[in-house]
């Protein structure tokens, strides 16, 4: 264990180190969300897309499944939007290393706040990084140059656990802006802040976009979002319908009256209500997609599939 400490504690140096260097900076911290989404992202895919079952089948939000094509088009805007959100932490820590910005990291000289401090940073950091989330995305759907953006991501009106930054690169982007302002503003650990973005917030971000529920966080939490409400967002929040933009809480969308009406639930819990369990007989009907396609047949990564949500479509051409 402590040769896996130390081991990761010199990796956490060397990227520290070699601010001074943009390009490798950017490549070594593209290549840590790359990681970061092969242990989530790919595998909670296979967990609920590629091994089905009759009991997942009934957690399932939609009852349908995305197709393998639609599937890659999420991984094709996600590795596009990975490699741009990977822009702000590398100049944050350029910036750093030119004495233009008060970013340090955990083994660092200038490392002279404890374990307090950072818990501070931690809490402040996920509360400011959520409202501003909120806000921008809400910008996305009530202003026409923002939604000509923000669009792209709403063809994956039925996502998969690959669409969480399945954004066009300057969405992405703006969305990473944090990891340059925070530490323009004040001292702020980049290790602490590039984990809670590339690990706590994407985990959670593969939890909203999965599109299934867990019977343990009921969809009518008053206090935090939940893959339901993130399903409803992908599925009916358009051009001057701004459902559900927030990420961990819901108290930003209720101060701006931007909840999906309680009458309208069709999470699992009230579909059960309305129309009892899914049987095995609905479950057999319901068409599993090879999604080995994405691995075995490279010409599926050829072209490309649009619009295939019609609302979508609708408020794009408005």
């Amino acid at each position: 264990l402590l040769d896996a400490a130390g081991s990761s504690a010199s990796s956490m140096i060397d990227i520290c180190t070699i601010g001074s260097n943009f390009a490798v900076t950017w490549a070594v911290l593209s290549f840590l969300g790359l990681v970061s989404i092969a242990c989530s992202s790919a595998v909670v895919f296979k967990l609920y897309f590629i091994d089905i079952t009759f009991e997942k089948w009934q957690t399932k939000i939609n009852p349908e499944y995305p197709t393998p094509k639609k599937v890659r088009d999420e991984i094709v805007l996600m590795l596009k939007g990975l490699c741009f959100s990977a822009l702000c932490p590398a100049l944050s820590l350029y910036l750093s290393s030119q004495g233009m910005s008060q970013a340090y990291c955990t083994f660092s000289e200038n490392n002279e706040y404890g374990l307090q401090y950072h818990l501070h940073q931690f809490a402040i950091i996920t509360l400011v990084s959520d409202f501003y989330e909120w806000l921008y995305h809400r910008l996305g759907h009530v202003y026409k140059p923002f939604w000509e953006v923000h669009r792209h991501h709403h063809v994956f009106y039925n996502p998969s656990p690959f669409s969480v930054i399945s954004d066009e690169y300057t969405d992405q982007f703006a969305r990473a802006l944090p990891l340059v302002v925070f530490p323009l503003v004040v001292p702020i650990n980049m290790e602490l802040m590039f984990l809670i973005y590339s690990v706590f917030f994407y985990i959670y971000g593969v939890y909203l976009h999965f599109g299934h529920e867990f019977h343990c966080l009921d969809a009518h939490h008053p206090i935090i979002n939940t893959s339901y409400q993130h399903y409803i967002h992908h599925a009916k929040s358009i051009y001057k319908k701004p459902y559900h933009t927030g990420f961990f809480l819901k108290i930003w969308d209720q101060m701006a009256a931007s909840i999906y009406p309680d009458e309208k639930c069709d999470c699992i819990k009230c579909q059960q209500g309305q129309d009892g369990e899914r049987t095995k007989e609905q479950y057999a009907k319901i068409v599993k997609p090879d999604y080995s396609a994405l691995w075995k047949d490279p010409t599926i990564w050829w072209g490309s599939v649009k619009y295939d949500n019609p609302r979508a479509k609708t408020a794009a051409a408005q």
